[in-house]
């Protein structure tokens, strides 16, 4: 029975505030936000020039073309700011090169 009364564990106090909180657990934290925003602005800008694609007077091929560059210009200018990794400014062509690609394969 002495090993149930024995206790080989500190005993802490429950981390109440985010300050008392163990540092990886805060670190882990603040890179969740930072990824939860960085993808809410990549969304934001995506959404805004397939919206853009899709009105019903259709675009030229020179307004899609500044379109394009505007908002590809703006998401390269939020990943210098935030200091991010290379492969983060391709993101913005990727996912245009994407869907490009399945509207015309879904039209054969």
């Amino acid at each position: 029975m002495e090993y149930l009364q024995r206790r080989d564990f500190r005993e802490r106090p429950i981390p109440t505030q985010e300050a008392d909180l163990p540092k990886t657990r805060k670190q882990r934290r603040i890179e969740n936000r930072k990824k939860e925003e960085f993808s809410s602005t990549l969304t934001r800008l995506l959404t805004g020039f397939y919206d853009f694609l899709g009105q019903k007077n259709k675009p030229s091929d020179q307004e899609v073309r500044d379109e394009f560059t505007n908002r590809n210009g703006r998401w390269m200018q939020y990943c210098a700011k935030n200091h991010m990794m290379p492969k983060a400014y391709q993101l913005f062509k990727d996912n245009v090169r994407e869907a490009w690609y399945h509207e015309k394969k879904a039209e054969k």
